[in-house]
């Protein structure tokens, strides 16, 4: 594949998904219902305007993964208005139904890497995510160079109650018991970055 300039439109190589015909590339209108539903099940339980309105603020950060027409992943984000240079990874998931056989097989990579591009492309030099409080999930993050940068405690309504520094996740893991009980937090959460392009 050449060097080309990323259109937002063009699947990347799916060498990671272990023969799955998988695309991942930015949502196109005929897949606004699926991927909407897909992500109040997995992800946010957004009213379909604000999902239309993510849509429309970054047509090209909303990524769906697809095996032949059906959503089997979405992932989406933006840039930054407070950090220049910074993107946010606002949520991703695949469908890991064990059935479906969608399971452990990069999806969720290669849509982490095609929003890289998109967001590389965009001028981003670096890229944060608040992790879901799942080691699974963390390890995901580990995996694909992200690093631990602060615990954030959030309430019932997902509200901020607490957020302290903290970059070595066994400290963190001690700290993060500490906080969910010193602030009856619904949840704690990792904050993750990484450098993009290094």
């Amino acid at each position: 594949m050449s060097d080309q300039a990323w259109s937002g439109r063009r699947p990347w190589p799916s060498s990671e998904t272990e023969g799955l015909a998988i695309q991942a590339r930015a949502i196109a209108p005929p897949e606004y219902t699926e991927a909407y539903l897909f992500q109040c099940q997995y992800l946010d339980l957004d009213p379909w305007s604000a999902f239309l309105a993510r849509i429309a603020r970054h047509p090209d950060l909303y990524l769906v993964a697809l095996a032949g027409n059906r959503v089997v992943g979405v992932c989406y984000g933006s840039l930054s208005p407070e950090r220049e240079g910074w993107a946010t990874l606002e949520g991703i998931a695949v469908d890991l139904g064990t059935a479906r056989g969608y399971a452990r097989k990069g999806i969720g990579t290669r849509l982490l890497r095609t929003f890289e591009k998109a967001v590389l492309a965009k001028g981003a030099v670096a890229l944060g995510v608040g992790s879901a409080e799942d080691p699974g999930v963390e390890r995901f993050y580990f995996k694909n160079g992200f690093h631990p940068v602060e615990l954030v405690a959030k309430g019932q309504s997902r509200e901020e109650l607490a957020r302290v520094a903290a970059t070595d996740y066994r400290e963190g893991c001690a700290l993060r018991a500490g906080l969910k009980e010193r602030y009856h937090a619904h949840e704690v959460i990792w904050i993750f970055e990484k450098r993009l392009g290094d």
